[in-house]
């Protein structure tokens, strides 16, 4: 039975354009923890405010919250491989150039606002784009396992990479790391460039509609959100929590580096562990995932143990303690991405995930720039541990209360309904 789930588990690599597709973005993701790592040591060596970690950071998601909508939209109507392929290509440029300024000791405060600004506009395109040729790479019946591969990719990344990135700040600089980003991107763009082309991700040409046709197939995806509840309590629960848990994202880098007085691999070791504890939900949920039937239950409870876990991070008085917390706080994480996951595959229709997926992304990171801002007024204000401790007490107890909506825990059986239906179709 297991060795049956496992070659269940691995059966969308048969497929060549997912195998690409997977091989590519896993090399681009380690580069993608690279430069995050790089990013904030960097940060941190350049100020020791709070607040201007805070607001960089909430300008990177201001772009991609404004254009996710946009990207969704052109996903379905455009090639998603030529928007992902030129887009990877862009980030390839910026990723070489950030090198270079790098190396040349000349990356200022104001020049890295422009480099969040820009990797998060042309992420508001490539997330969608990325979306879609998943879906269109594995037949329909393999989509929760490309999932679970991906998510077991990605997670992957997050366990090695920013112990990399650590060791190559440690050993010579951040222009290193930066380097590796960029080599990264040129993997993936190469991948991208050998996956053959699907009819079934090339819109169909010759259609050309009014203005308010155009408006119309752009909020398609929020007219059927709003006739979902449960989806939009699901969503709003991630909102809400996005928002407070990150103080995470904040306050405990500079928990790690000046309280526990943490050197370069330490630190990337700590977010390593992030990593390891997602990594090993993803396998759980590769493995088992497919006979998840109270998606509500495993959700919420993730997200509890999501907060509980960024409380002991603030109570954490030593690495060791730090990394157990990112452990199992990386495990909840993935256990419930996956399980929300599934539910979207399950309940929105093919023709309007992009649009949809979007809808939700934009939902779920429309506090992200309050809750930045927020974690650096917390830490500002009240301390470090202090601050943290706040967020992942709301992260808790907002759990707790969509666990008791009827609306989200109806949304198990409107999955065995689709399936019902599928099944019988």
């Amino acid at each position: 039975m297991l060795v049956q789930r496992f070659r269940h588990s691995l059966a969308p690599l048969r497929q060549r354009n997912f195998s690409l597709l997977w091989v590519g973005q896993t090399i681009s993701l380690f580069g993608d923890q690279c430069y995050e790592i790089a990013f904030i040591w960097l940060l941190t060596t350049l100020t020791h405010s709070t607040l201007v970690i805070s607001t960089l950071i909430t300008v990177g998601y201001l772009p991609q919250l404004v254009f996710l909508l946009i990207g969704g939209a052109w996903t379905d109507f455009v090639n998603p491989h030529r928007i992902a392929f030129w887009s990877d290509l862009f980030r390839l440029s910026v990723a070489l150039m950030i090198t270079l300024l790098a190396t040349l000791g000349y990356l200022p405060l104001p020049l890295l606002f422009v480099v969040v600004i820009t990797y998060s506009l042309v992420g508001a395109f490539f997330a969608p784009a990325l979306s879609a040729l998943f879906l269109t790479s594995v037949a329909a019946e393999e989509v929760s396992a490309a999932h679970a591969l991906f998510q077991i990719g990605r997670e992957s990344a997050t366990l090695l990479g920013p112990a990399l990135a650590g060791y190559l700040i440690a050993q010579w600089n951040v222009s290193v790391a930066f380097g590796f980003d960029a080599i990264s991107y040129a993997f993936s763009v190469c991948f991208l460039a050998l996956m053959r082309q699907n009819r079934a991700t090339i819109a169909p040409s010759g259609q050309e509609k009014t203005v308010p046709g155009k408006i119309a197939e752009l909020t398609a995806g929020l007219r059927f959100l709003w006739k979902q509840p449960g989806m939009l309590a699901v969503v709003l629960l991630f909102a809400l929590t996005n928002a407070f848990n990150n103080v995470e994202a904040v306050l405990v880098p500079l928990l790690a580096r000046f309280l526990l007085h943490m050197p370069a691999e330490q630190y990337g070791l700590m977010a390593s562990s992030f990593g390891g504890g997602s990594l090993s939900g993803a396998i759980i949920m590769s493995l088992w995932g497919n006979r998840m039937r109270q998606h509500a239950l495993v959700i919420c409870g993730s997200m509890g143990v999501f907060g509980t876990m960024i409380i002991a991070m603030g109570l954490a008085q030593t690495p060791w303690q730090l990394h157990m917390a990112y452990f199992l706080f990386g495990f909840s994480y993935i256990v419930a991405d996956v399980a929300s996951a599934t539910l979207w595959l399950h309940l929105i229709p093919a023709e309007l995930r992009g649009r949809v997926l979007s809808v939700l992304s934009v939902l779920a990171m429309g506090l992200n720039p309050a809750g930045l801002l927020l974690a650096g007024i917390l830490g500002n204000a009240l301390g470090i541990r202090e601050g943290i401790w706040i967020g992942g007490a709301a992260v808790t107890l907002l759990s707790g209360l969509a666990f008791l909506l009827p609306s989200v825990w109806s949304l198990d059986r409107h999955v065995q309904v689709a399936l019902e239906s599928k099944t019988n179709f």
